[in-house]
């Protein structure tokens, strides 16, 4: 191989099995998925405290979320996040769920940690599509 000629990775993807990078959809919305640290321009940081809601209507969204995680299409990973907010270690999967409204909802294991241990603000869309599922 000549100095400065491209580089044929395609032996070694395919050596490791790396599957080729997710397509997100129009109907994909990613819940959940924050910056690594306050100063990021493209993904929102959790604010601890933020939720409005009571500590009942919290407890019952997460029972719901529960649910709609029994019914969600599971990836799984080789790492795992950590809290931007209490750096414990978080999960290593995605949760996929499909909506009635056609939308599929992407959103983290560690989305509840945020939501019970910080009170983290719950997305009104997300929340009314987990309050309204029904199995």
């Amino acid at each position: 191989m000549a100095f400065g000629a491209p580089i044929d990775y395609s032996d070694i993807l395919n050596y490791y099995d790396i599957p080729p990078p997710k397509k997100h959809s129009e109907n994909e919305v990613k819940i959940g998925f924050w910056a690594h640290d306050s100063f990021s321009l493209y993904e929102p940081f959790p604010i601890s405290n933020s939720s409005t809601l009571s500590d009942s209507q919290k407890n019952k969204f997460l029972q719901q979320l529960d649910l709609v995680i029994k019914k969600s299409h599971v990836e799984q990973y080789l790492g795992f996040s950590i809290c931007r907010i209490c750096r414990c270690h978080n999960g290593a999967q995605e949760y996929y769920f499909k909506a009635k409204n056609g939308k599929t909802y992407v959103f983290p294991q560690g989305y509840q940690h945020y939501i019970k241990d910080h009170n983290v603000a719950i997305n009104q869309e997300f929340f009314n599509i987990v309050m309204l599922f029904k199995e």
